[in-house]
């Protein structure tokens, strides 16, 4: 947060006479109103942040050529003359406009954007803020979060070759299901839909077992946060899939013979409740296993932070 740096420019006055003509000329910024257009804002969105009735300490409209400092305590100020890590502004008529941009974020969070005036008078010689005029305070907030179901999954079954050789298959189940978190709805409810693919693997005895397949996963459920700071993801999906084939290779003979279906579950089927650790809003990576040895990632790649 920028400070009032106190330069004493304006309180000449008190120590070397009356500058009243100077006052009437320079009609110093001492007080504005700070308007954003909307609020809440979204995280990432630009909007306008309008200030207006920029006055002297009389109460006048200040002089034209007179310049104002704008910092956001988070945000980026998009427009301005750069100087000295503020966006300056020359007051014109008593208006200006700002731009303003919020950080990237899944966190409800506060934002305040300031006003000071200064002694610079030319770009050439940049000053610095004295007094705080004015200032502003708005939420953060964003609507949704697009995040991730990552499935990552090992799981193994028996097959048997054509001349009795017993085979032990490894699936390994892969994916990334997009999903939207929807904050506004009470509790936040999760849409989402994608692509699971398997991979079959397995050898013995001078034998190999191969094959793939792929199932659509479609994710509906809500978020409960509770008061241990975890978020609960309450899954269905559906999709169930195709038989596949699996390609059984014996020396110099080859089988194919069709799998049922994956082990991914049945069209419809209710996987339960996952609980994942609440870390810096939604901004989370952290595995969760059914006990079945399945691995479940919630991947919320948002970021957050602030200057």
């Amino acid at each position: 947060m920028a400070e009032s740096l106190g330069l004493g420019w304006r309180n000449a006055s008190e120590s070397h006479g009356d500058f009243t003509g100077i006052g009437n000329y320079e009609r110093v910024p001492e007080s504005c109103s700070v308007d954003p257009e909307k609020d809440p804002v979204e995280p990432d969105e630009t909007i306008a942040v309008n200030i207006s009735g920029i006055k002297d300490s009389e109460g006048r409209t200040s002089a034209d050529f007179q310049w104002i400092l704008v910092d956001a305590k988070k945000g980026e100020i998009v427009n301005g003359d750069e100087w000295n890590g503020y966006k300056g502004f020359q007051v014109g008529g008593g208006a200006v406009n700002v731009e303003y941009k919020a950080l990237k974020g899944c966190k409800k969070e506060e934002e305040t954007v300031f006003v000071y005036n200064s002694c610079w008078q030319k770009p050439e010689h940049p000053g610095l803020p004295e007094n705080k005029i004015g200032d502003t305070t708005f939420s953060i907030e964003p609507k949704v979060i697009e995040a991730f179901i990552e499935f990552d999954h090992e799981v193994g079954f028996i097959k048997y070759a054509p001349d009795g050789v017993k085979i032990r298959v490894t699936e390994n189940i892969k994916g990334m299901v997009p999903i939207t978190i929807h904050l506004k709805d009470k509790p936040p409810s999760i849409k989402g839909k994608g692509t699971v693919a398997s991979k079959d693997y397995g050898s013995r005895g001078g034998c190999t077992i191969s094959g793939s397949n792929k199932v659509t996963v479609a994710i509906a459920g809500v978020v409960k946060e509770t008061k241990n700071k975890e978020i609960q993801l309450l899954i269905n999906y559906g999709g169930k899939a195709p038989p596949h084939e699996l390609r059984t290779v014996c020396g110099d003979k080859t089988f194919s013979v069709l799998n049922p279906n994956m082990a991914i579950g049945n069209d419809g089927e209710f996987i339960g409740d996952f609980t994942f650790l609440l870390e810096d809003g939604f901004r989370i990576h952290i595995p969760y296993g059914t006990g079945r040895g399945w691995n479940y990632i919630l991947n919320v790649p948002c970021q957050r932070g602030s200057k």
